[in-house]
């Protein structure tokens, strides 16, 4: 449900520390899952 509502908000970036939402590798659509050190790393960019 909550990729369901990332792809329907056409969300670019997901913000989780959930493991099973990290290991995703494919999506049929465009969506970066980032743990939040991560998103931070990448924001200091």
């Amino acid at each position: 449900m909550l990729l369901e509502c990332c792809f329907e908000s056409k969300a670019d970036i997901l913000i989780s520390s959930d493991r099973d939402l990290l290991d995703i590798e494919v999506l049929p659509f465009p969506l970066k899952i980032l743990n939040p050190r991560k998103f931070l790393e990448q924001r200091g960019k």
